[in-house]
């Protein structure tokens, strides 16, 4: 299983020389959930803003049903998860991001194809982390 994080909408995957926690590798295994950050807006736009201080309130339910759904399934696709939840993918992916810079979802190794015939990653909950 690769240790990866997300950055807003970008995602890095280490197989090297470190942890994204900083700590070194060979810890002693997975840590604790991290503290989420506040939602990201593009600070040049307005409705970014907008966007990020009215999802606030409600950012932990969808991240429960977002983990819900990954440990229920056996791990998903972000497609799969998105069609599952009916969730807008500009929703489902953040919530997602949030719960990979939590430890509570890792990336498998594994991937599905979509439907435009790439293969995505398959997103699994990390045993025994709670919300």
């Amino acid at each position: 299983m690769r240790v990866s994080r997300c950055y807003g909408s970008y995602l890095a995957s280490w197989d090297g020389p470190g942890f994204p926690c900083g700590r070194a590798k060979g810890h002693g295994g997975v840590h604790g959930p991290a503290p989420v950050k506040p939602a990201l807006a593009i600070e040049h736009s307005p409705t970014s803003r907008a966007a990020a201080a009215a999802i606030e309130p409600v950012r932990g339910t969808l991240r429960e049903k977002v983990l819900t759904a990954i440990r229920e399934a056996g791990g998903l696709a972000d497609e799969e998860g998105i069609d599952r939840l009916g969730m807008p993918a500009s929703t489902y992916r953040p919530r997602r991001c949030e719960l990979v810079e939590q430890n509570l979802v890792a990336d498998s190794g594994a991937t599905r194809l979509t439907r435009s015939g790439r293969r995505a990653a398959i997103w699994v909950a990390v045993k025994d982390r709670l919300l």
